[in-house]
């Protein structure tokens, strides 16, 4: 693997990590949690209609789409039940006087690295799928990519500005 590639990797681990946190800390601040939580659904389910709709997909196609589309919405329920878990271990741990802070670590590394591994499995689903596209279709969807890779470069550099300032 390049050094290109494991930097990448690196740090989609560190935006996967920053994602959570931030997730976490916005979940847990909040003064109306599931308000924020139902608008920010709403956006994401508007924005899946929209690039749905800006595929032109056929049937099939469709099809496979929206069990991705599904799949990928368990996978984030998923990880978000095991991000509250891992909150509620750590928590616990964290309380006790002789915490097993290295037997913490590897356990959460453990559901990290879990989940990591299914993230792969989808991605290399969607991956399959993306194959079954027209040239045009697989532009809209690279197009897409560029944006989302935009918005982890801010989240990357707004996480990198919170490390630099904290105390």
């Amino acid at each position: 693997m390049s050094n290109s590639i494991r930097s990448l990797t690196r740090g989609a681990r560190w935006v996967v990590a920053g994602a959570f946190v931030l997730a976490g800390a916005a979940w847990a601040g909040s003064q109306t949690p599931t308000l924020q939580r139902l608008q920010i659904v709403q956006q994401w389910l508007q924005h899946q209609a929209e690039l749905q709709a800006s595929l032109n997909l056929n049937a099939s196609q469709t099809a496979a789409w929206q069990a991705l589309q599904a799949e990928q919405r368990a996978l984030f329920m998923q990880g978000r039940t095991q991000l509250s878990e891992a909150a509620d271990l750590a928590r616990s741990e964290l309380s006790a006087p002789d915490a097993d802070l290295a037997g913490l670590a590897a356990t959460l590394e453990t559901e990290v690295d879990l989940w990591m591994a299914d993230q792969r499995a989808l991605r290399a689903r969607k991956l399959a799928f993306y194959e079954t596209l027209s040239a045009e279709q697989q532009a809209v969807l690279r197009e897409e990519l560029i944006h989302r890779m935009e918005r982890a470069e801010s989240l990357r550099d707004t996480l990198l500005q919170l490390a630099t300032t904290a105390p």
